[in-house]
């Protein structure tokens, strides 16, 4: 009987159990009792929805956790490439989510590519300071990693940090005098 809910049949919708006889939730194009607005069979784990994305239930509601949504997001589809989840930073995909490649990640390096945000290969206290080629937040200007002791430069000299840049100490150089370790080069 259509409205009496039998031994099978989901709540709120009568008929579904029986054989022969199209319930509720099951009609394509007509909205079930607990179905969300605009889509079919949403309200079902394991169907296909209207508008489901292919492979996730539920990815295309706000507020609604899809069958492969990342944890930490509705509707997230964070593991969708291309679609903006809901943490996603302007731009790009997964960015930040860590041992996950985003949109704009450098190669082996998760969020390294973001000022201000901490990336995976990033040094302490400096975005992209270990990037052969970017700016870091610590870079004097001109020279990648020139700052960071240990670290060849862009413009360093072989075996030497810093030893080209005046007024920086480089790390052979006499106390007080910048490059006075170089020939050829007027020391201070």
């Amino acid at each position: 009987m259509h409205g009496v809910i039998g031994n099978g049949d989901l709540p709120g919708d009568g008929d579904d159990n029986m054989h022969g006889v199209i319930g509720t939730d099951d009609l394509p194009g007509v909205r079930g009792t607990n179905d969300l607005p605009g889509d079919d069979n949403d309200n079902l784990p394991g169907v296909r929805g209207t508008n489901d994305i292919p492979g996730d239930d539920n990815d295309d509601q706000p507020g609604v956790r899809g069958t492969n949504d990342l944890p930490g997001g509705d509707n997230d589809n964070d593991n969708l490439p291309g679609v903006r989840a809901t943490n996603d930073l302007p731009g790009d995909d997964n960015d930040d989510l860590p041992g996950v490649r985003g949109t704009n990640d450098l190669p082996g390096g998760d969020n390294d590519n973001l000022p201000g945000i901490k990336g995976t290969n990033d040094l302490p206290g400096g975005d992209n300071d270990n990037l052969p080629g970017k700016r870091g937040t610590n870079d004097l200007p001109g020279g990648d990693n020139d700052n960071l002791h240990g670290v060849r430069g862009t413009n360093d000299l072989p075996g030497y940090d810093n030893d080209n840049l005046p007024g920086v100490r480089g790390t052979n150089d006499l106390p007080g005098d910048d490059n006075n370790n170089l020939p050829g080069v007027r020391g201070n």
